[in-house]
């Protein structure tokens, strides 16, 4: 992380004429600082202002500047605020410009991407962006100073230029995904580990890469010999592309360990959970945990092959007539595909196939038979 501090000696002593009535907090002429700090993932140009608390412009890689000026010493909470552009004394026919209408959160001032480039333009060129709220002991007035400000723009400028082209959400808490019961890396897993690998990298050193299952909650025969495989592929290839193994970490939980802000949570997971949905006897209706199985399986579908086909199999137990069963096996294919519909899925992309008792997956002599005979089996196709 590139550090730069700027500093000047300037004898200049009064820059505006100030209401008696007003509190203003301003950087005294002799000591202004202006402080950079940056590297391919943020870039941060901060400001000290005596007595009242720190502004920074603050740009992350792939999001939209903003200004955030924070009070540290005890002020009530802020409610709106005015932003203007003041002039120095020296220069006598610049008007005063109004820049943006602000709203408080408590101790916080936060302007929006516009008007921070704004801001940047008006110090740039000598000027003084002012905050200015109302307050019980009378109006407060919070001055930006531009002296010594453009030294350190220039390398925040230079750092933005070279930020990275995508964000932290880009590659945070995303899926790396993979074909059934497989622990081979994908073409687009590939792109997703490169990012997240270059990301923490140029985040600095103690960042690392988190592993956690995609897929916590949903019972999967074989599915932790299955993890614990693609867990290693991931590894394996990160190591290929410069990151060392301590820089990784498999969670068991995911509660276990917060990532850090620097740091790249990955959900490492494949088809297997969603491949059935299990029925109680007689019942057509789906769940909580249907719905989440279902959701995932879309967005995996959305991020695999968004335009592949779903193949919805009905099957019962053997409890009923043959008749009657392949009723019940098309009313809970129906359910499933109503619901896939709703959240947005086209019904040329789903084929339905009802079979009733004749395709049991195990005996119907028990209970527990019956129960995994139950089921709709979901295969995506293309």
């Amino acid at each position: 992380m590139k550090i730069l501090k700027y500093t000047g000696s300037c004898f200049l002593l009064v820059f505006f004429a100030t209401s008696a009535s007003a509190h203003t907090y301003q950087a005294p002429v002799t000591d202004s600082q202006w402080q950079f700090t940056g590297n391919r993932v943020a870039c941060h140009l901060s400001h000290t202002v005596p007595q009242y608390g720190v502004g920074v412009f603050d740009q992350r890689s792939g999001e939209a500047i903003k200004f955030t000026l924070r009070a540290e010493a005890y002020v009530p909470p802020i409610q709106t605020a005015m932003l203007t552009s003041v002039p120095p004394r020296w220069m006598h026919d610049a008007p005063i410009l109004k820049l943006a209408s602000l709203k408080g959160n408590k101790k916080v001032l936060s302007v929006n991407s516009d008007a921070s480039e704004r801001m940047l333009q008006e110090l740039s060129n000598g000027k003084f962006p002012q905050f200015s709220y109302k307050a019980k002991q009378g109006k407060v007035k919070v001055s930006i100073s531009s002296i010594n400000f453009l030294a350190a723009m220039s390398e925040f400028e230079a750092c933005r230029q070279n930020l990275l082209p995508y964000s932290r959400d880009d590659v945070h808490q995303q899926l790396a995904l993979f074909t059934q019961s497989s622990a081979l890396i994908t073409h687009q897993n590939r792109k997703l580990l490169k990012k997240a690998g270059t990301y923490i990298k140029e985040a600095g050193v103690g960042q690392r890469i988190d592993l956690v299952s995609g897929t916590e909650g949903f019972s999967v025969k074989d599915g932790r010999r299955v993890y614990d495989k693609r867990i290693q592929s991931i590894r394996e290839h990160l190591q290929q592309v410069g990151i060392s193994e301590d820089r990784v970490i498999a969670l068991a939980d995911p509660e276990a360990l917060e990532t850090p802000e620097g740091s790249i949570r990955l959900k490492v997971a494949g088809p297997e959970p969603f491949r059935q949905i299990y029925f109680n006897s007689g019942s057509v209706k789906l769940n909580a945990r249907d719905h989440a199985k279902l959701d995932f399986m879309l967005e995996y579908m959305r991020l695999q092959n968004a335009k592949a086909k779903l193949v919805l199999k009905g099957h019962t137990d053997s409890k009923g007539s043959r008749f009657a069963n392949v009723k019940v096996a098309e009313k809970r294919v129906a359910v499933i595909k109503k619901y896939l519909l709703s959240k947005g899925m086209k019904t040329n992309q789903i084929v339905t196939k009802a079979y009733g008792e004749s395709k049991p997956t195990t005996t119907n002599r028990y209970p527990g038979g019956r129960q995994l005979n139950r089921r709709v089996e979901i295969s995506i196709v293309g």
